[in-house]
């Protein structure tokens, strides 16, 4: 497992050591090697990653670069979650910022995997993992 981890956005708790320990579940879990580089950032930021590698023009929840397989026979990849979205969107549905953010870091390392989300019922498929994944690490909706 190799991770590299840049926390620009700190307004939510989310430990290094739990990050690598979702890390490791994923990895585990998918049957894949994740290395991986990781950052929290506000909706300034990755609206400017989403403009100009997705040339969309809008702040996200989540960013993942799948980058090939440039590590040995492992997944490589990039992912950006968005801090200010994880607590904006944390707010509005009544549950923990710090549930949010993990949920996003998963989505991005489940999107590496190959997970995909396109319509309804791979969306609800892929949200059920990422849920199972969370309750394991024993991240929880109230925290």
């Amino acid at each position: 497992m190799s991770i590299e981890l840049a926390i620009r956005d700190p307004r939510i708790a989310l430990e290094p050591e739990l990050i690598a320990r979702l890390v490791s579940l994923v990895e585990h879990g998918e049957g894949r090697a994740l290395p991986v580089s990781i950052s929290i950032v506000d909706d300034a930021e990755i609206h400017r990653v989403n403009k100009q590698f997705l040339d969309h023009d809008e702040p996200t929840d989540v960013i993942a670069f799948d980058l090939g397989d440039a590590h040995g026979g492992g997944v490589a990849g990039e992912v950006v979650v968005s801090a200010e979205c994880a607590e904006r969107v944390a707010k509005e549905l009544g549950h923990g910022a710090r549930y949010e953010l993990a949920f996003y870091v998963c989505h991005g390392l489940l999107h590496l995997c190959g997970w995909e989300d396109a319509d309804p019922e791979s969306r609800d498929r892929m949200h059920a993992r990422q849920e199972e994944y969370l309750a394991r690490l024993g991240v929880e909706l109230s925290r």
